[in-house]
């Protein structure tokens, strides 16, 4: 006899009492077998039964069990249940279908219980669960992060200031958008396709060593990327790397360079630099990093040399992290991408 048919797991207890009462209440509302099932596998677990009993029990795989408790771990109740089943026919009419859509679409929901005390106040019909969560993904409805963005950024302000861009960007004279990174030496883990039921480890380090880069992109130009390497971006680096802007455009009667509100570039130094400088600094709108250009070069950055990729001595992330601006040419058709003046608005 399986030694694991006769001796009971020791388990020790996973759930917290409120993901306890939590399951507990959407087993007493769920209709489907299958995913009251799946509710039941999570709590027998939590008792201390070992998954090749509760397999028996529910006539299911012990690796089906095994993946119910891996889901509910990585997304909560919500992954537990959520399926690919297509449903049946729902109990809304059309208009109320379109009425909730819209009504979805400005307002957020935790779970989809809040949603479902919603349709019932608001249209005396009843979903269970399960069948709302069908609903929501047949609509185009995905359970994710929302995406923060500025508070207090304008649109109106945004929309003069694109304005205003593309009026620069076709004339005569350069325009750069400059801003300060500070790529820290550790391990960025982003996603990609792994193996279904298989891990990709990355090593991690503990540094918190970082490269300071105040940097510039010529927003008609993607080879002309200009970087200083500094200490701290303060005053001092970013008259460097005006300098190192002009040094390019010697024959430009007037440079534009695209910069947000940081302090110092307001400061007394800076400005005094700018009175025999032909260089204007053009101010973005207050909260609105997504006008900067240089924002989308950060991220190519990362998507070429941080993301997913180990190195073990910071001297090794240092070189390779100033190696991409030193062969900026290899990245040229990414760069071509993110110059395009699509820019969106993050403001309501």
């Amino acid at each position: 006899m399986d030694l694991k048919c006769v001796i009971k797991c020791v388990v020790k207890k996973f759930l917290s009492k409120a993901q306890r009462a939590e399951l507990l209440a959407e087993l007493r509302l769920e209709r489907y077998a299958k995913y009251s099932d799946r509710i039941k596998a999570i709590l027998l677990l939590d008792d201390g039964e070992c998954s090749l009993d509760i397999a028996k029990f529910l006539f299911l795989s012990e690796k089906t069990i095994r993946n119910y408790k891996k889901n509910y771990e990585e997304g909560g109740l919500e992954q537990l249940i959520m399926d690919d089943y297509n449903g049946k026919e729902c109990s809304l009419t059309e208009v109320q279908i379109q009425d909730l859509v819209q009504h979805l679409s400005t307002t957020l929901y935790r779970t989809a219980l809040e949603v479902k005390v919603y349709i019932w106040k608001t249209y005396k019909v009843d979903y269970s669960v399960g069948g709302l969560r069908h609903l929501l993904k047949r609509l185009g409805f995905v359970y994710k992060k929302p995406k923060a963005i500025p508070g207090k950024a304008s649109r109106e302000k945004q929309i003069a200031f694109i304005e205003i861009l593309k009026k620069l960007k076709n004339s005569e004279d350069p325009l750069y958008f400059a801003d300060g990174v500070h790529p820290q030496h550790n391990t960025f883990c982003e996603y990609g396709w792994i193996l279904k039921g298989k891990d990709f480890e990355l090593k991690t380090n503990t540094g918190r060593q970082r490269i300071n880069i105040n940097g510039a992109i010529n927003a008609n130009d993607p080879k002309d990327v200009i970087i200083d390497e500094t200490v701290s971006v303060n005053a001092q680096s970013t008259i460097t790397l005006l300098k190192k802007i002009e040094a390019k455009n010697t024959e430009a009667k007037n440079i534009y360079v695209v910069v947000d509100n940081a302090r110092y570039y307001n400061c007394s130094l800076v400005k005094e630099y700018l009175e025999n400088s032909t260089i204007k600094l053009v101010f973005l709108p207050p909260y609105s990093p997504n006008l900067n250009l240089i924002e989308r070069l950060w991220r190519v950055l990362n998507k070429h040399i941080l993301y997913n990729q180990y190195y073990e001595k910071f001297s090794e992330f240092r070189k390779a992290v100033l190696g991409f601006f030193q062969n900026i040419k290899r990245y040229r058709q990414d760069i071509e991408k993110i110059l395009a003046f699509n820019f969106h608005l993050v403001a309501a």
